[in-house]
């Protein structure tokens, strides 16, 4: 293998593991701005304004999260996160009077959940989650 290759390759294998440590970063960033864009279209409603800017750019960062992670995660994540948010936007898009806030507080809601699971070690997650599962109901 020539030197061009190797360099080649070694610049690859740092790139794909800088986008593996990044990914995580940006997709909080993501989650939070959307949670702010959602605080002040929350604001618009509560004082009778429109509220349809900033449940636009919400959106938009929502639906920038599996993404931000497709080379970061396996495959069941990227898509179980492009699912709910997709529904999370679809939701969105329904909220524009002052009966919605519930809607809207869902949506923070899941996007605060998505966002605790980005920061919590994987192995509390794990732990959680089986404690979760065997709890009785």
């Amino acid at each position: 293998m020539s030197l061009a290759h190797r360099t080649r390759d070694a610049c690859a294998r740092r790139l794909a593991a800088t986008a593996a440590n990044t990914a995580p970063v940006l997709s909080l960033v993501l989650v939070d701005e959307a949670l702010q864009c959602l605080g002040r279209a929350r604001a618009c409603i509560g004082g009778a304004a429109d509220p349809a800017r900033h449940l636009r750019s919400a959106v938009l960062r929502i639906r920038e999260l599996p993404g931000a992670l497709a080379g970061a995660a396996d495959s069941a994540l990227v898509a179980n996160l492009a699912d709910l948010s997709e529904y999370i936007c679809r939701q969105l898009g329904r909220v524009g009077d002052p009966t919605d806030l519930s809607t809207l507080a869902d949506m923070c809601d899941l996007l605060r959940e998505i966002r605790c699971a980005w920061v919590t070690p994987p192995t509390a997650t794990a732990i959680l989650c089986g404690a979760a599962a065997k709890a009785p109901s």
